[in-house]
């Protein structure tokens, strides 16, 4: 932790800061965009769940087919692939691991990369 203007800034490494005011608390959480960096997350947008594949022939399925493609995610408690934009930034869309139970997140990385493989002790560390 250290000391900052008139409160505490404590960072674990995992992109999760807390602010500590004297009078009051808030939580900021800072987002890693693969190309511009640390930024606050109100300069970002969710884009939902990552590596989904658009069917090649959309016209052929049944709307059935067509509604679980648009609407059924993963909705795992836990760690979680997603697409995020950084809106008020580049601009530019990229990947991340968070945890849904922390709002931590584990790696950002950018779109066309695989999905990277979380140690246990990240995916612990997350959880936290």
């Amino acid at each position: 932790m250290s000391p900052h203007a008139s409160g505490i800034i404590a960072d674990n490494g995992t992109g999760f800061h807390i602010w500590s005011a004297p009078r009051s608390e808030c939580i900021m959480l800072l987002i890693r965009c693969p190309y511009c960096g640390e930024r606050a997350e109100v300069e970002f947008s969710n884009g939902g769940e990552a590596h989904i594949d658009r069917p090649q022939d959309p016209m052929s399925l049944t709307d059935e087919e067509w509604a679980q493609f648009l609407y059924m995610r993963d909705n795992p408690k836990g760690l979680i692939a997603e697409r995020w934009r950084h809106a008020h930034g580049c601009n530019r869309f990229f990947n991340a691991i968070r945890d849904t139970r922390t709002d931590r997140f584990v790696v950002t990385y950018e779109i066309g990369q695989p999905r990277p493989e979380v140690t246990p002790e990240q995916a612990a560390e997350a959880a936290r």
